[in-house]
């Protein structure tokens, strides 16, 4: 999980890996994008803009901790 905030957005970004074969199912093209920068086949961003709800982006840290642990 990477958290940044590259200087031609206005908001900060968070990535997850979530190594899924379903990441294109996850991906609704407004709030979760495709991993940016990162392999697009294992890595989903979120905007962290309050597009999203805080419940969801903890189930997403929480699938992607137990990728690792």
């Amino acid at each position: 999980m990477y958290i940044y905030s590259p200087s031609h957005y206005y908001f900060s970004m968070i990535s997850y890996n979530i190594k899924n074969d379903n990441v294109s199912n996850v991906i609704d093209g407004d709030v979760i994008l495709e991993g940016y920068p990162m392999n697009k086949k294992n890595w989903i961003t979120v905007p962290l803009d309050d597009r999203i709800s805080d419940e969801k982006l903890f189930k997403l840290v929480e699938v992607s901790y137990n990728l690792i642990s």
